[in-house]
């Protein structure tokens, strides 16, 4: 059992080595952006909620996501076609669905709804007024 942990963990510190990869600065990084990737979720929730601009929260999460990535493109030398292509095809399919949850609940919140009916003009009425049951489809 001893082995087989020395073996990993000796594995683990050396498979950047043919990269020019140093695997525990990756790991801080990777670890290190941790806190600002949820610090950076609750603000874009908080801000999404009140109806502000998410984009400076959406780039905080982002980079945050890319950063230890980022740090593979810039030191890696040769680095396997088929590691960008895992890397690239789960960032997509985890990316995507998150991005349509978020556009729905920010879009199609009642909250949204009553704030932008309120500042469309209307030629009928000087202030449109939405019955409490309204849903927007």
């Amino acid at each position: 059992m001893y082995e087989w942990i020395s073996t990993w963990i000796q594995w683990a510190f050396t498979a950047g080595d043919p990269y020019g990869v140093n695997t525990v600065l990756f790991g801080i990084i990777y670890l290190g952006t941790v806190p600002p990737y949820w610090f950076g979720l609750a603000w874009m929730g908080r801000n999404l909620k009140k109806g502000v601009s998410a984009y400076a929260p959406a780039f905080t999460v982002g980079l945050s996501s890319i950063a230890p990535y980022l740090y593979i493109v810039l030191a890696g030398n040769g680095i396997p076609v088929h590691f960008w292509a895992v890397l690239i095809i789960t960032g997509t399919i985890f990316t995507i669905p998150f991005l349509i949850k978020i556009a729905r609940r920010c879009c199609c919140s009642s909250k949204n709804i009553h704030s932008r009916a309120e500042i469309i003009p209307s030629a009928a009425m000087e202030h449109p007024v939405l019955p409490e049951n309204f849903q927007y489809k």
